[in-house]
């Protein structure tokens, strides 16, 4: 299979298990621990906080996109400050969820490696957290970047979370290495998943240079960066279209 064909699969296993783990993993709440409340109070929390670092340069307020939506936690939250708040996720069943949770959203299934169900020119708000790391490789976080540009109005903003460097434990991806195995060897995954503790996620990195080069040639400037609090070696890049 295709490298993002195997993405999808591991994230519509994930879903099926612990969609709400999946999005925040959190030890203590593996194993549908975790309330739907406080899952979207933690995503409400989060916007207000992204809305008080870019709320005076967000000029527009129509459409924002959540990218790598999950179950919706940061779509809603988008609601209350933009007129429509759209979701796109990889997996089908993350989806089917979200849409439950808050039909009041719009989300959408993407099984490309572009945004290309997205025309120009369409979102005041690009955001994405704790997503471009899960993606297979550094060539597609790149792809994905420059479609977040391509999709964002002029002087538009895009904001997106990505590591500058693994950590060690997870340098060699273990648990997803050790799944796969023996998934390939006919052990079930939700036996894996649920008693052997091991899960399909992947850790990603690019460097700053790199992330800093790919938003040059989309077309967008960096209006600053932010060492992100909450996690280890990973940056928040607050970004905006150039007009053109």
């Amino acid at each position: 299979m295709m490298p993002l064909e195997v993405h999808k699969n591991d994230w519509e296993e994930l879903a099926e298990f612990d969609p709400m783990w999946a999005v925040l993993s959190e030890k203590d709440k593996r194993g549908n621990k975790r309330e739907a409340r406080e899952f979207f109070a933690r995503g409400k929390e989060e916007i207000e906080r992204l809305m008080a670092q870019v709320g005076e340069l967000s000029e527009g307020r129509e459409r924002a996109l959540d990218f790598g939506c999950g179950v919706g936690r940061l779509t809603r939250a988008l609601l209350a400050y933009y007129k429509e708040a759209h979701g796109v996720d990889v997996s089908d069943e993350m989806v089917r969820r979200a849409e439950e949770f808050t039909p009041e959203c719009r989300f959408y299934v993407n099984n490309s490696e572009d945004l290309s169900l997205f025309p120009d020119r369409t979102f005041d708000l690009v955001y994405s957290n704790i997503v471009l790391q899960h993606l297979p490789s550094v060539a597609m976080i790149g792809k994905y970047v420059k479609e977040f540009f391509r999709v964002s109005v002029p002087d538009g903003l895009v904001v997106f979370q990505v590591p500058f460097r693994k950590s060690y434990r997870n340098t060699f991806n273990l648990k997803r290495t050790a799944f796969h195995l023996l998934k390939s060897l006919g052990v079930r995954s939700d036996v894996m998943f649920r008693q052997l503790r091991l899960h399909p996620m992947r850790m990603t990195a690019v460097s700053q240079k790199e992330v800093l080069a790919i938003i040059e040639e989309s077309g967008g400037e960096v209006v600053k960066q932010s060492r992100d609090q909450s996690a280890h070696f990973a940056v928040f890049y607050y970004c905006r279209r150039v007009a053109r």
